[in-house]
């Protein structure tokens, strides 16, 4: 059973130590107010952009899975391609995350379990994260 902590901008999220010690720089910093709309096969998704230190670390840390949206996904964005690792640290639901070109294009993916600290290296100038049951494997941008 999940503990709701906070709603903030309309998204839930789960309460931990962790939870509250990040909390004013989530108020300072907000990383989600940044999005655009992404289309793969013909599905328009809403993704958050990650493009600078912190919102690329709060990812989709202490949100409620039963809060995410179905066209709901994060893009972590660089300006070059880059080798970047990723955990589940405080992240309650499984997602895929796809590593892009720089025209969007799939290099590779991998699917993450729930709250794991093991680290996931990729490299890529985009990196999509959405919630498991939202894509496959085979999607392209």
């Amino acid at each position: 059973m999940t503990t709701i902590a906070f709603i903030i901008q309309d998204k839930k999220f789960i309460s931990s130590l962790s939870f509250y010690l990040v909390l004013p720089l989530f108020y300072l910093l907000n990383p989600y107010k940044k999005s655009r709309t992404l289309t793969l096969n013909n599905k328009t998704y809403n993704a958050y952009i990650a493009d600078n230190f912190f919102s690329r670390a709060f990812g989709y840390m202490f949100r409620d899975p039963t809060d995410l949206k179905p066209d709901e996904a994060i893009l972590f964005s660089f300006n070059t391609r880059q080798t970047v690792s990723f955990t589940m640290s405080n992240v309650h639901f499984p997602i895929m995350i796809f590593a892009l070109d720089e025209n969007y294009k799939i290099l590779s993916n991998t699917l993450m379990k729930p709250n794991q600290n093991e680290k996931t290296i990729l490299t890529g100038t985009y990196f999509l994260e959405v919630p498991a049951r939202t894509l496959s494997p085979k999607h392209d941008l």
